[in-house]
């Protein structure tokens, strides 16, 4: 697979996943979150590939399964601040970050998804640190919460 198109697709990922492809996103708002999210896509997808499979469940806002899909949202999930060095889902540097993009009103409704998983930091994981099993959770959980705050299928 193009690595070229793989970063792509993992990135628009993201940017679908935490931009709520419904919510009032600007241009202006988007274009900065592509610059953010390309910036750690190439180093995630060197460490962590994923196959086609996981692409393109990405691209169709689903749930990757392949062996280095947790890895890879690990990865991701650090590099936008999601992920702390413990493994675990933490907002308070992400909404940082959100708030140089993003309105108040959308802020307001991050906070209230992150908080919706918060429960993720206190599954029991076997991975540790690493936060790739973590990653995986707390993903499912902020695709599965985020139709109560406004933001649609992600």
């Amino acid at each position: 697979m193009n690595r070229a198109f793989a970063i792509i697709f993992s990135s628009l990922y993201f940017i679908g996943f935490f931009c709520f492809n419904n919510a009032a996103v600007t241009q202006e708002q988007l274009t900065k979150l592509i610059e953010l999210v390309e910036t750690f896509g190439q180093p995630c997808l060197k460490d962590n590939p994923v196959a086609e499979d996981d692409i393109a469940a990405m691209k169709a806002h689903k749930i990757p399964t392949g062996p280095n899909a947790p890895c890879f949202i690990a990865c991701m999930m650090r590099k936008a601040t999601l992920l702390g060095d413990d493994g675990k889902l933490q907002k308070e540097p992400a909404l940082e970050i959100a708030k140089t993009i993003l309105d108040e009103t959308q802020l307001k409704n991050i906070d209230k998804l992150f908080n919706s998983c918060a429960e993720v930091n206190t599954a029991e994981v076997s991975d540790g640190t690493k936060g790739c099993q973590r990653a995986m959770l707390a993903l499912k959980c902020l695709k599965e919460n985020a139709p109560k705050y406004g933001f649609g299928d992600i």
